[in-house]
C-alpha cells in the first residue's frame, strides 16, 4: 500500500487524521496526524492481542481484494459493426428478427452496426452466440506484472517538508 502522505510504499499503514482529512499514512508519516487505526473489534474480544488481530484483519481484507484488470484480458474488436450486419445478412434475418433473439430493440440493432453504440458485454456475448460469430479479442500482456513509474510529481508529504523548513526558518 502507498502512504499517502510521503508516497513511498508501506508494509504496515496506519490510517490517521490530519487536518480532519482521513488518510493513509506509512509509519514514519504517522506522527504528523493523529493515529485513527481501529483495532478489529471481534478479534480483541476473542483475546487475541491488537497487534495480531491488525494483521489477521489486513490478511483477510487482502483475501478478499481482486484485481480489477484482471478481468480484461479481452476486448470488443475495433470492426464490430461490421462483423455483426455482415453476419445478420448471411443468416438472411432482418434487424427485428435480430432484435426478437438477443433482447435489443430495433433502434439498438441498427446503431450496433453504424458502429454508433458499441453493445455491452452481455448483449455481445448473446451476439456471439446467436450470429455464431467472435465480438471478442484477447489482449496482450504487456510487461507481465504492474509497471512502477517513477515519481515525478510532489506529493502531500513534499509539501508538509517544505512547510515545516520554511516553519522553522520563521521561528
Amino acid at each position: 500500500m502507498q502512504c499517502e502522505v510521503c508516497g513511498n510504499d508501506t508494509e504496515s499503514p496506519r490510517k490517521i487524521l490530519l487536518d480532519n482529512i482521513p488518510m493513509i499514512a506509512c509509519p514514519n508519516c504517522a506522527h504528523l496526524g493523529k493515529d485513527v487505526t481501529q483495532k478489529p473489534a471481534r478479534e480483541v474480544e476473542r483475546g487475541v492481542p491488537p497487534e495480531v488481530a491488525e494483521r489477521l484483519e489486513r490478511r483477510a481484507r487482502m483475501a478478499k481484494s481482486k484485481d480489477v484488470f484482471e478481468s480484461f484480458q479481452q476486448e470488443m474488436v475495433p470492426d464490430y459493426a461490421k462483423r455483426i450486419k455482415e453476419a445478420r445478412e448471411r443468416k438472411g434475418w432482418t434487424r427485428e428478427q435480430l432484435s426478437g433473439k438477443v433482447g435489443e430493440r430495433v433502434p439498438t440493432i441498427a446503431k450496433f452496426e453504424h458502429g454508433e453504440v458499441s453493445p455491452t458485454d452481455q448483449v455481445a456475448r448473446r451476439l456471439e452466440r446467436e450470429l455464431n460469430i467472435k465480438l471478442f479479442e484477447n489482449v496482450p500482456v504487456v510487461g507481465g506484472a504492474q509497471v512502477k513509474t517513477p515519481r515525478k510529481s510532489f506529493t502531500l508529504g513534499d509539501i508538509l517538508k517544505d512547510a515545516m523548513k520554511k516553519k522553522e526558518r520563521d521561528e
